[in-house]
């Protein structure tokens, strides 16, 4: 009887450690073969500077629309959308009109557009017959994340993955309170080219449910995969691989416990594995309703419940609101609080709808870099 015991204690050890040993990586590339490739004609009109990644087996997938930030291009997606792609989704990066003055107007309907054609099997049969049209996920990167929250407002999306996102006019904190479908945030830490972290508003608005997490030791630049020359100059420092490898974690692990209900997914985000992160700082996990007749969630019995000690209705450890700001300051680092409204006023240097006479000439010269890139033929 003891020798049995022994034995079925050391086969059940040998269980749980090979289940550690072997449970997804989502910071490596997935196992899913796809195809990257021109969109076809009109699937935006007026642009066809677009790249659509679509799994190669038969089948639907989830949908996500990755749009990049001020002054930038598809080409600042593309890491992201091959990463997603390569877990099995549908992955559609814009170039979007205007990089270094957008109209935030004309980007978030972009995406709708994008989002509304994909499924047209009349128009576009060969994407949508690989789209699952009750999965649509709107992925964006500082000024592309507040077009992704100004499209989330009008159309509501499955999920909203937003990577360092900034403001300008407060339009993007005058919509977040609408947004309904469930949020993961990004942040990294103050810079000239995020407002200096001016969006307080996405810490904790909405009315979805909303995961939050700031990356530590990181820059502006971490949010986009798909470097810029001289980025490290102006938005405090080079990007790094390892905070690039944990967003890629985070990004397709949400994905994967929000549209697939994996396990091993969701057990990334209760609060306690979150806050053990040594590199995260200031999460929260709120789990509220999703949109009304939204799409039904997976259930997930390791799906993450409120928790005050580390949400962003735990006063005691969040910076408390800021009147000057006039919005919630929760979630927001200490420190980083002033100058605000006047950097969010101007739209810092990644969202302004007009050309700002505050940008410099040398923040100009970054952006020129991915043009310059095209014309020297070199793809990063």
């Amino acid at each position: 009887m003891v020798r049995r015991s022994l034995v079925t204690s050391a086969f059940a050890l040998s269980v749980a450690y090979a289940s550690s040993v072997f449970a997804a990586d989502y910071s490596q590339p997935g196992p899913v073969a796809f195809t990257e490739a021109a969109p076809p004609t009109g699937l935006l009109p007026g642009n066809s500077a677009i790249s659509v990644f679509t799994p190669n087996a038969a089948g639907q997938y989830p949908l996500v629309i990755a749009t990049h930030g001020w002054s930038a291009d598809k080409s600042n997606q593309l890491g992201w959308a091959r990463h997603m792609a390569s877990y099995g989704y549908v992955v559609i990066a814009p170039t979007m009109p205007n990089a270094f003055a957008p109209d935030q107007t004309v980007w978030s309907a972009n995406i709708r557009t994008l989002a509304t054609n994909a499924v047209d099997a009349s128009l576009f049969p060969a994407i949508a017959a690989k789209v699952d049209a009750t999965k649509i996920v709107y992925e964006g990167f500082s000024a592309g994340g507040l077009a992704s929250t100004l499209a989330a407002k009008d159309k509501a999306p499955t999920l909203l993955i937003l990577l360092d996102p900034v403001d300008n006019n407060n339009m993007g904190a005058g919509a977040i309170g609408s947004v309904c479908s469930p949020v993961l945030n990004f942040f990294t830490q103050p810079s000239g080219c995020n407002n200096n972290m001016g969006w307080t508003a996405y810490a904790s608005n909405g009315t979805g449910p909303l995961v939050r997490m700031g990356i530590k030791a990181s820059t502006h630049c971490d949010g986009e995969d798909g470097p810029r020359a001289l980025c490290s100059s102006f938005c405090g420092g080079a990007a790094k691989t390892t905070n690039r490898d944990n967003i890629r974690k985070y990004m397709v692990a949400y994905l994967e416990w929000k549209l697939r209900g994996e396990a091993d997914a969701a057990a990334l985000f209760t609060t306690s594995a979150l806050s053990a992160d040594s590199a995260l700082e200031n999460t929260a996990v709120l789990d509220r309703p999703v949109c009304p007749g939204g799409v039904t969630e997976p259930v997930d019995a390791g799906a993450p419940v409120d928790d005050a000690g580390t949400s962003v209705q735990d006063a005691g450890t969040l910076p408390a609101n800021d009147a000057s700001t006039g919005g919630t300051d929760a979630g927001v680092p200490s420190g980083t609080d002033a100058g605000l409204d006047a950097a969010a006023a101007s739209g810092g240097c990644s969202c302004s709808t007009t050309r700002n006479a505050s940008i410099s000439p040398l923040a100009l010269l970054l952006g020129l870099v991915p043009f310059l890139r095209r014309r020297t033929s070199k793809r990063v």
